[in-house]
């Protein structure tokens, strides 16, 4: 465990630039994806993409090693997991997958 938090750590040290931090990316791509104005209807689907990526994670996870939990690792797992069918009607896919990998950082990060 402590081995994927390190990796998810220099993941994180990777992808997110000088001067932010993965809460304000995270932030920052739910604006780009999710454009709903309904601030309900937003909250929503945020926490239905989270959750879809939390039990995609909790399953995969079992058959990672933490020597392989590299940027591109992550980044392949979040393409598999926006080509669902549940994911399919969001049209930014390029702000997507950089939330899924950012998120995917997050939870192991804190797991």
């Amino acid at each position: 465990r402590r081995e994927f938090r390190s990796a998810a750590a220099e993941a994180e040290k990777t992808l997110i630039p000088p001067g932010s931090n993965l809460d304000r990316e995270l932030a920052s791509y739910i604006n780009q994806w999710n454009p709903l104005l309904d601030k309900q209807l937003r909250a929503n689907l945020t926490e239905d993409v989270n959750s879809l990526i939390r039990d995609y994670m909790r399953r995969t996870i079992r058959t990672l090693k933490a020597s392989n939990f590299t940027v591109e690792r992550i980044q392949n797992l979040a393409a598999v997991l926006i080509k669902t069918s549940a994911l399919q009607k969001i049209k930014d896919k390029e702000a997507l997958q950089m939330y899924v990998t950012l998120y995917i950082i997050r939870l192991v990060k804190n797991g």
